[in-house]
């Protein structure tokens, strides 16, 4: 394996966490959800469920963040699987320790992000969405040329679970564990302190959800949003893994 350290890079209401479980049901690898959080939320005036809570206990400087993610691996495990929200890193934020890890980019139709996302918090912009961030992580990637970055689509992962699981672990140089396939319902010690406000569905989960078509309506702002965040996810959505 080239890179033992995976960073998937996704935005918000996706199936980040699902694929986090998936990973941490295999018998070789660790997790960690969302490092980056504590952080994004201590230096911007985003209001989320918990936001006290997650910056008075989780770790919000930039460096030790950063040592932790590039550092040893946890528990002597081979495999280390981070989950990243790509509007995590900020406009200021130091990149270049991306460059070591494996970097992969999941994707999701905004549509269904922006009718997921609104549910959860007041109004969703284009910065809400992950999109942006995820364009210029990769361009960083391709540009420093440290890596090939690899991206997935999440509704491909709902249609054919296993065959898309078997696709990843082969661009990523690990084995397949049919074990990513399910998983005990409830909570799991990778879950990030702010779980409880964004995981209940997924802890009612025991595997990926079937894919289902969303036929509900974007409001005249949130089309607005949509549009711009269309020609953000086409041009990744091209470059998939199929």
């Amino acid at each position: 394996m080239s890179n033992n350290k995976i960073a998937m890079w996704s935005g918000p209401r996706n199936i980040s966490t699902a694929l986090m479980y998936s990973f941490d049901n295999r018998t070789d690898t660790i997790c960690i959800d969302e490092p980056l959080y504590s952080y994004y939320l201590s230096n911007t005036n985003i209001i989320h469920p918990g936001r006290k809570e997650v910056i008075d206990n989780c770790e919000g400087d930039i460096n030790c963040i950063i040592d932790t993610i590039c550092g040893e691996i946890p528990d002597n495990m081979p495999i280390y699987y981070q989950k990243h929200m790509a509007h995590h890193v900020l406009p200021e934020t130091p990149i270049d320790w991306i460059f070591g890890l494996k970097n992969c980019f999941l994707i999701r139709n905004p549509k269904d992000v922006i009718l997921s996302l609104s549910k959860k918090i007041g109004r969703v912009e284009v910065e809400s969405t992950g999109l942006i961030q995820q364009n210029r992580l990769f361009d960083q990637i391709i540009k420093s040329k440290s890596d090939n970055p690899i991206i997935i689509d999440s509704s491909d992962i709902l249609r054919k679970p296993e065959y898309m699981l078997i696709k990843l672990c082969k661009e990523l140089e690990i084995p397949f564990e049919s074990s990513m396939l399910s998983w005990p319902a409830g909570k799991r010690d990778c879950d990030g302190i702010w779980a409880r406000y964004w995981y209940d569905e997924v802890w009612k989960s025991t595997e990926f959800k079937h894919y289902k078509n969303n036929d509900a309506q974007l409001s005249d702002s949130h089309l607005e949003v949509y549009n711009k965040c269309k020609i953000l996810y086409d041009r990744l959505h091209a470059l998939r893994i199929r």
